[in-house]
């Protein structure tokens, strides 16, 4: 028996038999028949065709469902009436994701991802800071133009790095080995004589660069207790520079108190 899923096509079928009825005889057999072919098809017609029936309900405004709607093996029994809260969804709770900032001010239990993505207060491209992936190990935290660091403490302002030293070393070369004090972006500092060092920064440090130095063989608790001598940053690279003290005599000497300190607007 012909199953249709089109009510055009149920239509065409028994306007077919119809018209042979107006030409020829037919028989009970055949209108059991027909009326089969109606029974079987009314379902896949109507699962066909929702778009039609929802359409219909619309324009009436009214359906009456006593035990639910099953929707694709699923049963829905509860109605709700306008907006559904997201934390209100079946298999959530309100730290379903844990990234999301609260509204109402809680901590965020999770990561936030928002990798180039702008944080500022109008929501505008390049204002305000953002995070750049470099790598799978390694990102960089970018501020964008017309934006300033302003500390509320003393309302001081820094619009730039240039400021920032890129590197800097304090140490003791009377000591064996030598003692450093203090350093940042410095990788080694190596005693070739008396006197000369040469210093490996950790991050390559480009183009020209400012160096200041200091050195003085300081031997007591009072500003008149420090031995004069000079110096100086003898050569300077991208991986390395120099670093050299002289005596009054012109001699190499190893001091107490040496300070080597980089700015460079690259």
């Amino acid at each position: 028996m012909d199953i249709y899923t089109s009510s055009t096509l149920l239509n065409a079928n028994t306007a077919s038999i119809i018209s042979d009825a107006r030409e020829d005889y037919i028989s009970g057999d055949d209108i059991l028949t027909q009326v089969g072919k109606i029974n079987v098809s009314v379902l896949p017609i109507l699962t066909h065709e929702l778009t039609t029936f929802y359409n219909d309900v619309s324009t009436s405004g009214l359906v009456r469902v006593r035990k639910g709607i099953n929707i694709e093996g699923e049963l829905q029994t509860v109605p709700y009436s306008g907006a559904i809260q997201h934390r209100e969804l079946i298999g959530l709770d309100s730290y379903h994701h844990p990234q999301y900032i609260a509204a109402t001010g809680d901590s965020m239990t999770g990561n936030l991802g928002v990798n180039r993505s702008w944080i500022n207060s109008s929501g505008a491209d390049n204002l305000g800071i953002s995070f750049k992936t470099n790598s799978v190990t390694s990102e960089s935290f970018v501020i964008g133009d017309n934006t300033s660091l302003v500390f509320d403490n003393d309302d001081s302002k820094l619009e730039s790095g240039f400021g920032v030293a890129r590197a800097w070393i304090a140490f003791d070369a009377t000591e064996t080995p030598i003692v450093v004090k203090s350093s940042y972006n410095v990788n080694t500092i190596h005693r070739e004589s008396a006197g000369k060092f040469i210093i490996t920064f950790k991050e390559n440090i480009k183009g020209d660069y400012a160096a200041i130095t200091s050195s003085n063989g300081l031997s007591g608790n009072s500003a008149a207790d420090v031995g004069v001598v000079s110096a100086a940053c003898s050569f300077r690279k991208e991986n390395t520079c120099g670093f050299v003290v002289q005596n009054r005599s012109g001699q190499y000497v190893d001091s107490t108190t040496n300070d080597l300190v980089i700015f460079s607007t690259n």
